[in-house]
């Protein structure tokens, strides 16, 4: 598998129950199979699905990596989430109380859209050292190619990252070493590596 086009190839998992979400893959050319998310690791086990888009995050957690060995690195996960309440519950809520809940829900939405990339992140470098390979991974004009990311004042080492067939096209920087990241602005906050071939890039 190397392209979306590939992908029309096998047959997909997606989630029992939504008959949107299946049409939707059918209307784009792909192969979907519906069942309980507690099925997948048997269905790959089966071959009854070939493989799944989903986050390497629950990857990991579900350890579908076992089943599935490698990663085509492509934002295709259809995740569609919410907290719904009826208009009689929010009507019952006192109006001083209103901006605080919905101030409550922005700050847990921001603190997502930085923790969750960064699971995501380390989801894959512990993958890959159970053997997940990351395969065809293609940037089209994106400021950023394959970046690395790490906290100096946290965390442990990120080793044996595997990746293959990358095509980057009009890419300002190609590769990217982060040692600071999501800490304050530091003079040497920020590694960038430009296209080097062969050797080593230390990063000192």
């Amino acid at each position: 598998m190397q392209t979306i086009e590939d992908l029309k190839t096998i047959k997909l998992y997606t989630s029992a129950g939504n008959d949107r979400m299946v049409q939707w893959f059918k209307a784009n050319g792909f192969q979907p199979r519906a069942m309980a998310m507690t099925d997948i690791m048997t269905g790959l086990s089966t071959g009854m699905i070939d493989g799944m888009p989903s986050t390497p995050l629950a990857a990991m957690l579900f350890q579908w990596n076992r089943q599935a060995p490698y990663m085509l690195e492509l934002g295709l996960a259809p995740i569609i989430g919410a907290n719904v309440i009826t208009t009689k519950t929010w009507k019952a809520i006192p109006e001083a109380d209103k901006p605080k809940l919905m101030a409550a829900a922005d700050a847990v939405e921001k603190r997502l859209r930085v923790e969750v990339p960064k699971m995501d992140e380390s989801s894959v470098a512990m993958m890959t050292k159970n053997g997940l390979t990351v395969t065809n991974c293609s940037f089209n004009g994106t400021l950023n190619g394959i970046q690395r990311k790490t906290n100096r004042t946290r965390g442990g080492v990120v080793q044996n990252l595997s990746y293959s067939n990358l095509v980057m096209t009009n890419v300002t920087h190609p590769i990217l070493f982060d040692d600071y990241y999501f800490v304050k602005p530091h003079p040497a906050a920020l590694h960038q590596l430009h296209h080097r071939r062969g050797g080593r890039n230390d990063l000192g």
